[in-house]
């Protein structure tokens, strides 16, 4: 696929789920990829690098365009209301749950049909309208990454792989963040422990088609 036909199917599917056109749609596809790229909203040391524009600047961007796709009973507020959220988010909740849904649509970070199982699952256990803020965000990538991993036969514990793949970053919260989303919605299905869940997760992915 080359970098055209990549960019035009992130914003086909981010102006399904918006509604948004012209910058504002340029705007929100940008910052969805980039979340996704670096794992959480650019923050004012990333700005230069990835956005190209002041905090200020960013902060009314952003505000702007969930105002345009919340507005009038517009496309956005129909996405969100499809699994029961009727609260308007925040800017920053509606860029990562438009990042969260590029992710698991294999639009972003996806090897391919590599990971196709691995979002699946997820996709049935989360929607992605609910990962509204970083820690969530990052706890689903970390998952992901965590399934595809165990997917391939490499056989480590989740803390052994948090460990060697992410050093002293803390992710326990993240991961909590996360998986307090799938209890929620599956309360009957999985252990409350985060850890012991992922492993859940990880025995349905030897069932799931």
């Amino acid at each position: 696929m080359n970098n055209n036909s990549f960019t035009e199917k992130v914003a086909e599917r981010v102006q399904k789920i918006t509604g948004l056109t012209g910058e504002p749609l340029v705007f929100v596809s940008g910052a969805a990829f980039v979340t996704a790229i670096i794992g959480k909203i650019p923050t004012k040391v990333d700005l230069y690098t990835y956005a190209g524009m002041s905090e200020h600047e960013l902060d009314a961007m952003m505000s702007h365009s969930k105002n345009l796709a919340w507005a009038n009973d517009g496309v956005l507020k129909a996405w969100f209301r499809e699994v029961g959220i009727y609260t308007e988010p925040k800017p920053k909740a509606m860029i990562y749950a438009v990042a969260a849904d590029l992710v698991l649509e294999g639009l972003i970070l996806n090897s391919g049909e590599a990971d196709k199982r691995e979002r699946g699952l997820i996709k049935t256990l989360v929607h992605p309208q609910q990962i509204q803020g970083k820690k969530q965000f990052d706890g689903l990538l970390i998952t992901l990454e965590y399934l595809l991993y165990r997917s391939r036969g490499l056989g480590s514990s989740l803390p052994r792989f948090l460990r060697y793949r992410y050093g002293n970053l803390h992710k326990s919260d993240s991961l909590r963040a996360f998986c307090e989303i799938i209890y929620e919605n599956n309360p009957d299905s999985f252990r409350e422990s985060y850890a012991e869940m992922i492993e859940d997760l990880v025995e349905l992915l030897r069932i799931y088609e």
